[in-house]
């Protein structure tokens, strides 16, 4: 009987260690899933604050480039009022000249004025289409946009 006994208590000594086992390979999935779910959280709030961080980047973006464009737009004003102001003296003169200054290829010459943008995308080595497009989204009619690439390219 003592020989049952010793095999009973072996086989609750084994089937003991089995629930042990298997309670530490549950515990060890727990644990993983758990560190599983915090990385996973981890790396969705780095990825919202990428994006909270990306869509303030382009927001200053946005406003640096509105006040670009309100200074461009202010220096153009201040030139084509110059370069009127410039005309309506000149003609008001002694001497009789009847326009102001024509950017063109061969360099400045008088007789007559051209807006700002064709003038400097001139000089900046534009082609006449890029000109001619740029002149059209500005809102000159397509005669006036003519008449200024006449200018430009006399």
């Amino acid at each position: 009987m003592s020989g049952t006994r010793a095999y009973e208590a072996d086989r609750a000594d084994t089937a003991w260690n089995q629930q042990m086992q298997e309670k530490q390979v549950q515990n060890a999935q727990a644990q993983q899933k758990y560190d599983n779910d915090f990385a996973q959280q981890q790396y969705q709030d780095k990825l919202r604050q990428q994006q909270f961080t990306n869509d303030v980047t382009s927001q200053r973006l946005n406003i640096a480039k509105g006040e670009w464009a309100l200074k461009q737009s202010k220096a153009a004003q201040q030139v084509q009022k110059a370069s009127a102001d410039a005309a309506a003296k000149s003609s008001t003169s002694q001497l009789g000249s009847t326009g102001g200054l024509t950017v063109g290829k061969s360099g400045v010459s008088s007789g007559g004025t051209v807006p700002y943008t064709a003038a400097r995308m001139r000089s900046q080595g534009k082609n006449d289409a890029a000109i001619r497009t740029e002149l059209l989204k500005e809102g000159y009619s397509s005669g006036e946009v003519a008449r200024i690439m006449r200018q430009l390219n006399s």
